[in-house]
């Protein structure tokens, strides 16, 4: 018997099999190798009778002598051929069964910490791809015997879910665009954290939640605000994929988020007061209205701090406005507050302005609702929240805040037209300067017209009281009049606006009064 070198198991199959087909041919004495596809056309070659023959003679070694054995041994070598192609095949099955993109996370996971951002960057993006389409993919491969594919899975996102936090903790990279802070590395980490999130147990998720997240907030382990930005954006893309645990989560989130809120630093303020914005129907239903409240009047004790430079200034507006709406405050409380809001009525960012007048309709729709002899804490301030509203009319040019804008006046008016000396009171003094301003050709020149007759009331002084904010900074509070782009028709449409506004003013004006009258024959 033929001693098969290598036959010990440190071999493929497809290997010892090659080698007993040698070792067998040299017992033979034949020395002569083919490749093996010659070997099987040999073995089931048909040919005519005449090479037949020839093909005999061949396989007895050309003596003429019969070649049973060598036709046996060919059969033989071919049943092995045969088990070795079906085993080839199996293999390439099995490798077909297998993740395809293994490989590719190990590479993307190594370069989560390159020193490079565009790495870091390009890494995460891939990652946060696989997490989203094959988190139960991911890390299969290394199950042994005593690991089961879905341990190894697990384990596999634990580490990857460590490794994003590191880059999260690590990574400094930002730039502003604007106002606002964008850090594409860091986001994008807390979007693959968000993506693995929807994957891991509950028990999992909360721990990241409850411990790992607020450890990373609190300004005693740390003094970089991007540390808390950063955990910031992974808590709002928690909250955001894993909807289905708002009574487990948002218990735990709400303190840190809304200690969040005045923090020093004020893109880490907007990046709290973004992660409530999609919460805030659930956030009302989970925890208390006392905490609600105080989250409001956090909000606006944050107004204080708030001018054309902050970041923060449309994600707190737009909080404050979404709270507010689902649960109105007494007018009475509003009143002394409304004023803040005043100077962001004419901002240049447009949900700044819608936030604005949200929170206005809602204060005079509650106010509305009173008795008729009743304005509550909006008597002192009517000169100048009339003066916004038309102005607002005026200089609008978005369709959807132009509507809003209307609706506020008209919910104005139908407050103050219950008290006829409140009207009159609070109208008086600006239908003329109204009626001049609203005689322009265009928008940027009824603002530059207004603002030179100082006939805007809508500057109100800001309230005094302790303001957070970065060293060396000041607050740079300053109204928005011009327009930046004007089309054709944009005169047209301004005076059609003011022709509306003081029509129905006109419309519910007491009849006794002549201030309309003589106001507009001078």
């Amino acid at each position: 018997e033929a001693v098969v070198p290598g036959a010990d198991g440190a071999v493929s199959a497809r290997e010892r099999n090659r080698q007993k087909r040698e070792a067998k041919r040299r017992a033979r004495g034949d020395t002569t190798t083919l490749p093996k596809r010659q070997k099987k056309s040999l073995t089931t070659f048909v040919a005519a009778p005449g090479d037949r023959q020839e093909a005999e003679k061949a396989g007895a070694g050309g003596d003429g002598a019969p070649a049973e054995d060598a036709d046996a041994d060919d059969v033989d070598e071919l049943a092995e051929f045969d088990d070795e192609e079906e085993g080839d095949a199996a293999h390439r099955n099995s490798e077909q069964r297998q993740w395809p993109f293994n490989s590719l996370a190990l590479l993307l996971k190594q370069n989560l910490l390159h020193p490079s951002w565009h790495r870091r960057h390009g890494a995460l993006v891939g990652l946060r791809q696989l997490l989203i389409y094959h988190p139960y993919s991911l890390g299969r491969a290394y199950s042994t015997d005593t690991v089961t594919p879905d341990q190894a899975n697990t384990a596999f996102l634990h580490d990857l879910v460590c490794r994003l936090l590191c880059v999260l903790i690590l990574d400094r990279f930002a730039d502003f665009v604007g106002e606002a802070v964008v850090a594409p590395v860091r986001e994008t980490a807390a979007m693959a954290i968000s993506a693995a999130a929807k994957t891991l147990s509950e028990d999992t998720v909360l721990l990241l939640v409850g411990q790992v997240i607020p450890a990373m907030l609190n300004p005693e382990f740390n003094n970089h605000w991007e540390v808390r930005h950063a955990a910031l954006l992974t808590i709002r893309y928690i909250l955001a994929v894993r909807e289905d645990m708002p009574r487990t989560l948002l218990p735990v989130a709400f303190p840190f988020l809304s200690t969040a809120l005045s923090d020093d630093d004020d893109e880490v303020r907007a990046a709290a007061a973004a992660a409530l914005l999609p919460i805030v129907t659930p956030l009302t239903q989970v925890v208390g209205s006392q905490a609600i409240d105080g989250l409001v009047e956090k909000l606006w004790a944050s107004t204080l701090d708030l001018d054309d430079l902050c970041a923060s200034t449309a994600a707190v507006l737009q909080l404050l406005a979404e709270l507010i709406q689902l649960n109105p405050r007494d007018h009475t409380a509003l009143g002394g507050l409304l004023p803040r809001l005043f100077p962001f009525t004419r901002h240049n960012s447009a949900a700044v302005r819608k936030s604005v007048l949200q929170v206005l309709i809602v204060a005079v729709e509650n106010a509305v609702r009173e008795p008729a002899d009743n304005l509550g804490g909006l008597d002192p301030i009517l000169p100048a929240l009339c003066a916004a509203a038309f102005k607002n009319v005026l200089l609008e040019s978005k369709p959807d805040l132009l509507d809003s804008s209307k609706q506020l006046w008209k919910t104005l008016i139908a407050l103050v037209e219950r008290k006829p000396a409140s009207m009159i009171g609070s109208v008086k003094d600006n239908v003329e300067p109204w009626l001049l301003v609203a005689s322009q050709d265009t928008r940027a020149s009824a603002a530059r017209f207004d603002k030179a007759r100082n006939g805007d009331n809508t500057a109100m002084p800001r309230a005094a009281g302790p303001a957070k904010r970065k060293a060396g900074r000041t607050v740079q509070l300053t109204e928005h009049h011009l327009v930046a782009v004007e089309g054709p028709d944009e005169g047209f449409e301004m005076q059609q606006a003011a022709a509306w506004a003081l029509g129905y003013l006109a419309a519910r004006w007491p009849r006794e009064d002549q201030t309309l009258i003589d106001a507009s024959t001078r």
